[in-house]
């Protein structure tokens, strides 16, 4: 979370950048040749920071998942005592909250990759250049986002497709748990 935070915070910075040349028509080739010297050196990061943290990723997410679907079965059994129940309750809403935190935080750097793309394709036909060009395919064809092994890529979308997992495997452990009827 903390290091899509602070990946998030330079795209936004070169997002600002982006936007403000685009908006005033900048056609100066060494503006924008310094703008794209950035986005690359800031793309390189975002790829030697995803090969070195991809593994934890994808270990975050399947824990969280393996223990939501745990917490959900567990569930299915009545449960007697108050404090297992506050226990079950806190724990599960702390893994929600910790799922929902990475995809958002995670996700922040697909969302400013976003941005910048959208941005560089509302440059003034008048400004366009050489090195805006180079930009823009270098944006186009490099995804910046965090994943999980090139599995997934972190994005909000993603607790969407987490809670749909979470839902059918869910239903195949009702169809296995035992009625007590």
């Amino acid at each position: 979370m903390l290091i899509g935070s602070v990946l998030t915070y330079r795209l936004k910075q070169i997002s600002k950048k982006i936007q403000h040349t685009a908006t005033c028509r900048v056609n100066d080739v060494i503006v924008w040749k310094t703008i794209r010297k950035d986005y690359t050196r800031i793309s390189q990061l975002c790829y030697i920071v995803n090969e070195r943290l991809s593994g934890v990723i994808i270990t975050c997410f399947l824990l969280d998942l393996y223990f939501i679907l745990l917490q959900l079965y567990k569930s299915l059994k009545p449960i007697e005592s108050i404090v297992e129940k506050i226990y079950f309750y806190i724990s599960f809403a702390l893994l929600l909250t910790r799922i929902f935190c990475i995809c958002i935080f995670g996700g922040e750097v697909f969302e400013e990759w976003k941005n910048i793309r959208f941005y560089l394709n509302t440059v003034a036909t008048s400004a366009y250049n050489l090195e805006i060009e180079r930009l823009t395919y270098h944006v186009a064809t490099w995804e910046l986002s965090l994943s999980g092994k090139n599995f997934f890529a972190i994005s909000r979308g993603l607790i969407l497709q987490m809670a749909g997992a979470i839902v059918a495997y869910e239903l195949v452990l009702i169809q296995f748990f035992p009625n007590s009827s």
